[in-house]
């Protein structure tokens, strides 16, 4: 279990794939959530996504 919380809003799943260095699952896991809902997409996993892919600085290979 991480010691750190996600943000309000942001997948704990994702977070704690993110904390154990397990970047591509946690992005993963982002998408899933977020293609769970089929209208409006939450603000909130949008942003958590936007800023795994920053932090990976590859946003062609995070599409991967």
């Amino acid at each position: 279990m991480s010691l750190t919380r996600p943000p309000a809003g942001w997948s704990a799943q994702a977070h704690e794939n993110w904390m154990q260095g397990q970047k591509k699952q946690a992005i993963d896991h982002v998408l899933q959530a977020i293609n769970a809902h089929p209208e409006r997409k939450p603000r909130d996993l949008v942003l958590q996504l936007s800023y795994y892919v920053f932090l990976v600085g590859d946003p062609a290979g995070a599409a991967n």
